[in-house]
């Protein structure tokens, strides 16, 4: 007896981490829509949206961002269209996952080379007109760790897709280094000691 269409255990996995990741996706998507990361600076009670004035001198950063925002929701609502797909057991999940993460990797390395061209010397610009009593030293660590924490998140949003990428080239091209191959070769011997026992 053979177990060929029997559901791989990673299949279950994924398909529930792709549902949860997606939705998580999706809303931080509808958030950041909205609120446009605002990044208040300044006295108490004088704080300045230093993102809103960014985009007021360079719009095109707010369309960059809004697009690659609307991309990341698609991909999400992908995400989950390929876990419910996974849950089904068909492998029509590995290939939307495959997809999901090849362009989930390309919109956040475009977004990080984004940032480094664009959005980092927009701030260099900005912020002495929002902090002109600011240190130079102070401003400069300011933006340090501004960059760090994008470029971090950036990186950490990256780890998934990876993982992803991996396992959908497994499924696809590697089928039975997974579960299905193991309880085929496990039913193989079976059969072949009920023939030796016969």
């Amino acid at each position: 007896m053979m177990h060929a269409q029997e559901k791989p255990a990673s299949y279950t996995v994924f398909g529930i981490l792709h549902i949860i990741i997606g939705l998580l996706g999706v809303l931080c998507g509808v958030i950041q829509s909205v609120a446009l990361q605002p990044i208040h600076i300044g006295p108490a009670g004088q704080e300045v949206n230093i993102w809103l004035l960014i985009v007021q001198a360079h719009p095109a950063i707010e369309t960059w961002v809004r697009v690659t925002t609307l991309i990341s929701v698609l991909l999400s609502v992908m995400l989950v269209v390929a876990g419910i797909i996974l849950l089904m057991g068909s492998r029509n999940g590995a290939v939307l996952s495959l997809l999901y993460s090849v362009g989930k990797i390309l919109v956040t390395l475009l977004d990080i080379g984004f940032s480094f061209l664009y959005l980092f010397p927009a701030m260099d610009e900005v912020l002495p007109k929002v902090l002109p009593g600011m240190p130079q030293p102070q401003r400069n660590a300011f933006l340090l760790g501004i960059r760090t924490g994008m470029l971090f998140g950036g990186s950490i949003s990256l780890v998934y897709p990876v993982v992803v990428l991996a396992f959908s080239i497994i499924w696809l091209f590697r089928p039975h280094s997974l579960e299905v191959g193991r309880a085929d070769r496990y039913d193989r011997s079976t059969d072949a000691d009920s023939g030796w026992q016969s």
